[in-house]
């Protein structure tokens, strides 16, 4: 080999390693190794989030020897280092921090974006996840259960699990959706959604009414003793948003009701028209139908509502 060549070959090698180490040194993720690297790496995104501050990684993923068994049997880790939405950087997936919290730490040209999937911590009493890759996605496989207390509540060993279900989902389109392994098609005509919430404080009803989800008026009713109403108007975008977060959740085989153990979660009451005139209508008691719907309730409180003249 010509000394001429030599020289540009190791130049190109020397290029290739600055290149290489510039872009590592740039996602702080890839240098994270223990349990307080990671704390403090979210603490320092989240400053004003008290309780990161006051967690740690030793508590157990459940209450017990027997929850935290199965925990370990499913291989559950406290945290995960993987490229979730498949763009050349590394993110962070962290669990257990609070409430059983689940929080995804995304980067975009070295720069972090902390997502919570809607239902985490508050959907689920006792929860183990893991990370599966199926047909090149990247899953979360989120096991869960909730408790059976008997009583009277001084009897020992008297508290019973739950059988495991098992949410699945995925990043697509900037959120966290249910992944469905089949997916079914439908034409969505339009969709109501009448709410009523039971929370302390007072109670709220509203009404939320898609017209063939065509130049939609939401109409919102405050607290009674007020009895004002509300209303927006959807864009455009927000139409097509809920279109399709509904056309991403089998809604077919949806259950009749999904219920959460505490009262004074909001209880919905869904009607959806499909497929050239089939009706679906189920409840939901407590915002646990799936992370989809989670998206489209969230949107709902998020409107900038105007008071009705």
């Amino acid at each position: 080999m010509k000394f001429a060549q030599l020289v540009h070959l190791k130049f190109c090698m020397l290029l290739s390693l600055i290149v290489i180490s510039i872009g590592v040194s740039a996602n702080e993720i890839d240098g994270l190794k223990t349990d307080k690297q990671v704390l403090a790496f979210i603490k320092k995104l989240s400053p004003k989030d008290e309780r990161i501050g006051r967690t740690s990684f030793n508590a157990h993923y459940s209450y017990d020897s027997k929850t935290q068994k199965t925990a370990d049997s499913l291989g559950v880790k406290n945290w995960v280092k993987i490229d979730f939405d498949k763009n050349g950087e590394t993110d962070l997936i962290a669990f257990n921090l609070s409430r059983f919290e689940l929080v995804v730490v995304l980067c975009f040209n070295g720069n972090y974006v902390i997502l919570n999937p809607s239902n985490s911590g508050i959907r689920y009493h006792l929860v183990y996840p893991i990370i599966k890759r199926n047909k090149h996605k990247n899953l979360i496989l989120i096991y869960h259960q909730d408790e059976i207390i008997k009583r009277p509540s001084y009897i020992d060993d008297e508290t019973f699990y739950t059988s495991l279900a098992c949410d699945t989902i995925h990043y697509e389109n900037g959120m966290f959706l249910n992944y469905y392994q089949n997916l079914e098609k439908h034409s969505i005509e339009s969709i109501s959604i009448k709410s009523t919430n039971n929370d302390v404080g007072g109670e709220m009803n509203m009404e939320i009414d898609f017209i063939n989800l065509k130049d939609s008026c939401f109409q919102l009713e405050g607290y009674r003793e007020l009895a004002e109403k509300y209303t927006y108007k959807l864009t455009n975008e927000e139409i097509l948003k809920i279109k399709y977060l509904l056309e991403q959740s089998n809604i077919s085989k949806l259950n009749d009701n999904f219920k959460y153990g505490m009262e004074h979660y909001q209880h919905y009451k869904i009607e959806i028209i499909y497929d050239n005139g089939k009706v679906k209508k189920f409840e939901d008691k407590g915002g646990v139908v799936n992370y989809n719907f989670s998206e489209i309730y969230n949107m709902m409180y998020n409107f900038k509502w105007v008071k009705a003249k």
